[in-house]
């Protein structure tokens, strides 16, 4: 019987082991508010990826820990994903590049599809029947709604009303900021209703990557789609490439701006935990209280010898008083059935070394 097909040593690509923004590749599921975030947060704030996924080698399940609302507030769900599941995944044409690999020679990085396929099988009423209901919910949506999935938080939302009275530059200084903080951003297109056109796919998300600023002082907005291509937008700007750029200002004004959403920053290590703080002018601690109101003690004869007497009577003292004893005795048994050569023997000094060059140390790894 052969073993499973994937496993945690197909999570991620490269010698660091992390998700990138590049593993995303959107084909014909249309969740690009889903799987634009998942590349941002990817790129951005990697550890919350590895921390949300597991593998179980006992089901060759991953388990994905995702987040619903419960009542207003976020509640944290594990979602099994089987190979089965994956392998249904990549016959949709789901998000990830594994399934656009040569000859499907290829099973990493598998991330994007174990996420996209736990955010699926959240949304199926019962996944054991498949999880064609699942798939069809997740069509289309809002990216502030995939990224509380994500973090359990939705982000701060920039709208057009809102961008219109920011103005272009105090917009794209908010991206700047954001991404200056580890925060994930996304920005969405909508259909232009005049004749200028802004060069990105209409009702599309992409991930934001920087912020610049031309000759003439506009914002420029460098982005990532998550189709990993610009073709096909229409808008006389194709390409190839999975980056391009934008002018915000000019995308504001052509009415191009759908929208942007702001992540949260990242989570921070949990502080370090100790039973007190250290007091480099205390007494010493050791753990045994004993010894440690002896140490107290030092400076105080009476309270010294008082401390002794405690420690002497204490079973702990009983029991190296004990093993003392045992020792002494081992000893001296010992030097009793010695005989006289082998004492003479041991009285021998060694021999001097050669002058040899004597051979270096080395620890074997």
């Amino acid at each position: 019987m052969s073993g499973p097909r994937f496993t945690e040593e197909d999570l991620y690509r490269g010698r660091d082991n992390l998700p990138r923004a590049r593993d995303i590749q959107q084909d014909n599921l249309n969740d690009c508010y889903l799987v634009a975030p998942m590349g941002s947060m990817a790129q951005l704030q990697p550890d919350r990826i590895r921390n949300a996924i597991s593998y179980d080698p006992a089901t060759t399940n991953f388990n994905v820990t995702l987040y619903r609302d419960n009542g207003g507030s976020p509640e944290a769900v594990v979602i099994p994903v089987s190979q089965a599941d994956l392998r249904d995944n990549l016959n949709r044409g789901g998000g990830s590049t594994v399934d656009n690999a040569f000859l499907g020679l290829r099973d990493s990085p598998i991330w994007p599809a174990v996420m996209e396929t736990a955010y699926a099988r959240m949304h199926d009423s019962n996944p054991a029947d498949g999880l064609d209901e699942g798939y069809q919910k997740i069509e289309w949506g809002n990216p502030r709604n995939a990224m509380y999935a994500l973090t359990g938080e939705h982000g701060t939302d920039i709208e057009p009303a809102q961008a219109a009275t920011l103005g272009a530059n105090a917009v794209a200084q908010r991206m700047s900021d954001a991404l200056a903080q580890g925060r994930p951003v996304t920005l969405g297109t909508m259909p232009e209703p005049g004749a200028a056109q802004d060069g990105l796919q209409d009702l599309h998300a992409f991930m934001v990557q920087g912020v610049t600023h031309n000759r003439a002082g506009d914002p420029i907005l460098q982005l990532r789609n998550p189709l990993a291509h610009n073709n096909g937008s229409g808008e006389g700007r194709d390409h190839g490439r999975a980056t391009t750029e934008v002018n915000l200002r000019e995308m504001m004004d052509s009415g191009g701006f759908w929208g942007a959403n702001i992540g949260p920053g990242p989570v921070p290590p949990p502080a370090p935990t100790r039973e007190s703080a250290y007091d480099p002018n205390g007494p010493a601690k050791t753990g045994n209280p004993h010894i440690d109101t002896l140490f107290a003690s030092m400076n105080d004869p009476a309270a010294m010898r008082q401390a002794l007497a405690g420690l002497a009577n204490s079973p702990e003292g009983q029991a190296i008083r004990a093993d003392n004893q045992a020792q002494w005795q081992a000893q001296q048994t010992q030097a009793a059935t010695q005989s006289p050569r082998t004492q003479d023997a041991a009285a021998t000094p060694p021999p001097q070394p050669h002058n040899e060059e004597q051979a270096p140390r080395v620890m074997r790894m």
